[in-house]
């Protein structure tokens, strides 16, 4: 971020805290403003957690939507997949989340990464420093420029299959910010290996462990996860 840029941000806010003043919003009333507006059960969700809802496809990937807090006193919605047959420990073991309640996003997206203007960015984020007005104004704005994204995106995210492509375009993705975790090259690796497709699946590994993130340890530890994705009940979808 430039001079320029800092500059621009904060003659922007100081606008919006002239007008609208300064009183942050309560983070139940930020919750339940964004209940009422999305209405998650009528998208299929149900809530695993405060602000955090899933619905189930099939015995391997549950579907996530996230109302996120982040810097600043502001929010935006995460949305991305809950995968049966990737471990989120295996740095000194393997551990596994294969329940609706205990689902994390394994694969997943974050609004505005790309995003080249931060008047852009700022469109997916509400605002709760500023008064209930302008938190309302914000919410409603993101919401109506984030629903067709992530409703096109868990779509395209119905079976192994396109959990393997959406994998696969991460993995190859220039990234501008931070890379997920779990790395998108892992999953993918891992997704191979569940639908059978070993011999890609250990290349798609042994190109993320060339990395050099991993201890050996944990190097052996995503081996055996890989060989255990094939041992689950026989997935569907594909």
């Amino acid at each position: 971020m430039d001079e320029r840029e800092i500059a621009e941000r904060l003659q922007h806010f100081q606008k919006i805290a002239s007008k609208h003043g300064y009183q942050t919003v309560l983070a139940a009333t930020v919750y339940q403003a964004f209940d009422e507006l999305a209405q998650p059960g009528r998208l299929g969700f149900v809530t695993i957690r405060t602000g955090l809802y899933g619905r189930v496809v099939n015995d391997d990937l549950v579907h996530l939507m996230k109302l996120q807090a982040l810097k600043g006193a502001s929010y935006s919605v995460w949305w991305g997949v809950s995968l049966s047959y990737v471990p989120h420990e295996w740095r000194t073991g393997l551990r596994w989340h294969r329940s609706l309640r205990s689902s994390r996003f394994d694969l997943f997206e974050i609004p505005g990464a790309s995003a080249a203007d931060w008047r852009e960015t700022e469109k997916d984020i509400a605002h709760t420093q500023y008064g209930k007005t302008y938190f309302a104004e914000t919410l409603h704005t993101m919401w109506a420029r984030l629903r067709p994204q992530v409703t096109a995106w868990l779509s395209s995210v119905q079976s192994i299959a396109g959990v393997l492509s959406k994998a696969h375009e991460q993995a190859e993705r220039k990234w501008t910010g931070p890379l997920h975790h779990p790395n998108p090259l892992l999953v993918y690796a891992l997704t191979l290996g569940r639908m059978g497709r070993m011999e890609e699946a250990m290349s798609a590994l042994s190109r993320y462990l060339s990395l050099g993130l991993e201890s050996p340890e944990a190097q052996e530890n995503l081996k055996n996860a890989l060989e255990r994705g094939q041992l689950l009940r026989p997935h569907t979808g594909l």
